[in-house]
């Protein structure tokens, strides 16, 4: 493990205020795999981190996934998704998956058995001017892509399918099973009548109450796919990098295991989908 040098510690002394040292040594030593079209962007960022891209069209095996402690996938259907999501659990490698349809996006995580760890404050009883900080250790298992979107709901009604899963959360993994089976060409006039057609079939497979997602519903999310707002995409974004920075740190829990980002609303929901 790569020791933290005096420079280092310099250069990033408030986050290690925020996460502490561990924190930052995981952060340095933490390998992450992630697109070849946003290398130099990062690169821009911090020019002494090292990026290494790899090509597109490489073989998604266990042993090409080896290297790394963490995976992040973006703009990928759901086979795909689902496909590295599984290669990645046989290695024991943490994946996280993410992406934004113009005014609509998610983040969904497999941390398999995630350790971490919580700081609590209290008051001090021998030293009232200062707070006495206990540090929590917890363990969250999660579940694979594959397992998740296959949940059964049990046709729930009401506010506990709400408490359950948004309509959103539905639109997002029936556009990204679309960008599948399209093999990404969609003719958007048709895109409505496939969103439902997908829609009615993920709900009989589930067990999910008929019309839980309103076609009124459907036209809105199709229709803003090409009208994104690049504040939207910085939100999600900054929420992204939050969540990689406890997974490395393991400092509070990240998401569990799906987030949904409404753009307009500004509204961010978590769910717990086994």
């Amino acid at each position: 493990m790569t020791e933290i040098s005096n420079e280092q510690v310099s250069r990033y002394d408030r986050q290690i205020r925020l996460w502490g040292f561990d924190g930052q040594q995981r952060i340095l030593n933490f390998v992450i795999l992630k697109s070849k079209c946003i290398v130099s962007e990062l690169k821009g960022f911090n020019p002494t981190v090292n990026i290494i891209s790899v090509p597109q069209e490489s073989e998604y095996t266990a042993q090409f996934f080896s290297d790394y402690d963490l995976v992040v996938a973006s703009n990928s259907g759901m086979s795909e998704q689902v496909k590295i999501n599984n290669v990645c659990r046989e290695a024991n490698i943490k994946f996280i998956s993410a992406n934004i349809f113009g005014l609509y996006g998610y983040i969904f995580c497999d941390l398999l058995d995630h350790d971490y760890k919580v700081e609590k404050k209290s008051a001090d009883e021998n030293n009232p001017d200062e707070q006495k900080i206990t540090v929590e250790e917890h363990t969250e298992t999660y579940v694979n892509l594959e397992r998740s979107v296959s949940h059964d709901y049990n046709n729930l009604t009401g506010r506990k399918m709400k408490r359950s899963a948004s309509p959103l959360l539905f639109m997002i993994q029936g556009y990204l099973k679309l960008k599948s089976d399209s093999d990404g060409s969609l003719d958007k006039n048709l895109l409505v009548e496939k969103m439902k057609d997908i829609l009615n079939d993920l709900f009989k497979k589930s067990n999910v109450i008929e019309n839980y997602v309103s076609e009124e519903d459907i036209k809105m999310f199709t229709e803003s796919i090409d009208s994104g707002i690049g504040a939207g995409n910085s939100v999600l974004g900054g929420i992204l990098a939050q969540e990689v920075i406890k997974v490395i740190s393991r400092k509070n829990l990240p998401i569990s295991n799906w987030l949904v980002y409404d753009v307009l609303e500004s509204d961010a929901m978590v769910y717990r989908v086994d």
